[in-house]
């Protein structure tokens, strides 16, 4: 991070800071949550129903080590120590906070980020049923699940070399925009195949600001990451954007006169456009033990 960008994250911590203070005196009984960004419409239905608090007060946070930032900053302040703290980080490419002993004080999600609780087989056969009016006995059920996991392993080998190219460089602390990143350019996804587009070099051109990676460097990720399953250790924005194009054309599928992959048509009405996807599927999302866990600590009896 350069001194610009980290005198900035310093500022908008203050900024931040100063916001709590201010509803923190008017709201003292309040449980306030500092989310990285837009992670309110995940966590707040969930924090709403295992905590019975009716009316968390959410706090956008602008990024993740202004999380952290504040953090610091509230516990240092003895006033505030009554006051009812949640914060929540995704893990991302990064070392877990339970190094530094803090879990239970911060929520970390097991995997990457909150997306790829959007992604798995459980969240998939959820939608199925919820969304397409599916059944575990129907054949269509089944034949839509093993489409999925078909395409999503797939879609995992043509991801694997961008996945460990960003884990190689966050672990030397490159600041690389992955904004410049396009699933749709880089992967092209349909329901019959799951096909990449790039190369390692691809990348390296993309990023000529960025130290290179050796192939050596990027085998020993790509092993690493695979140690885990793929769908948690992957990059979440990767994962819901494969999710999204799946669903959509699963859906033009299912609504043709003579669909290919259902029995007969089916009328499915869902549309969901890349800013939608996260308020938009939260109920079919999965809601881990560790975060069930993290909430109960602050229920209250209602």
């Amino acid at each position: 991070m350069s001194v610009d960008q980290l005198r900035q994250s310093r500022e908008t911590a203050t900024a931040i800071f100063m916001q709590f203070s201010r509803l923190f005196n008017n709201r003292r009984d309040n449980l306030f949550c500092f989310f990285e960004g837009k992670d309110a419409p995940y966590y707040g239905i969930r924090i709403k129903n295992i905590t019975c608090i009716e009316n968390p007060q959410a706090i956008q946070c602008q990024g993740k080590k202004n999380v952290r930032n504040l953090h610091r900053m509230i516990s240092a302040k003895a006033y505030y120590q009554s006051a009812k703290l949640a914060y929540f980080i995704d893990r991302d490419f990064d070392n877990s906070i339970a190094e530094e002993g803090l879990q239970g004080i911060i929520y970390e999600t097991p995997c990457y980020s909150i997306e790829n609780f959007y992604t798995s087989i459980n969240s998939f056969k959820s939608l199925l049923k919820e969304e397409f009016g599916l059944q575990e006995s129907d054949a269509d059920f089944e034949q839509c699940l093993n489409l999925y996991k078909d395409r999503q392993a797939e879609f995992h080998s043509a991801v694997e070399t961008l996945n460990a190219w960003i884990a190689c460089q966050r672990e030397i602390s490159s600041d690389i925009k992955l904004s410049k990143i396009k699933i749709s350019k880089d992967i092209k996804i349909t329901l019959s195949s799951v096909m990449n587009t790039y190369t390692h070099e691809d990348l390296e051109r993309k990023f000529p600001e960025a130290p290179p990676i050796s192939p050596d460097q990027l085998q020993e990720k790509k092993q690493t990451l695979n140690s885990k399953n793929p769908q948690c250790s992957f990059r979440g924005k990767f994962e819901i954007e494969f999710l999204r194009k799946f669903i959509t054309q699963l859906v033009e599928d299912a609504n043709k006169i003579t669909p290919q992959y259902f029995h007969e048509k089916r009328s499915v009405q869902l549309s969901i456009p890349g800013s939608e996807i996260i308020p938009r599927l939260s109920q079919h999302a999965d809601t881990p033990d560790c975060l069930r866990a993290y909430l109960l600590q602050f229920k209250v009896e209602r």
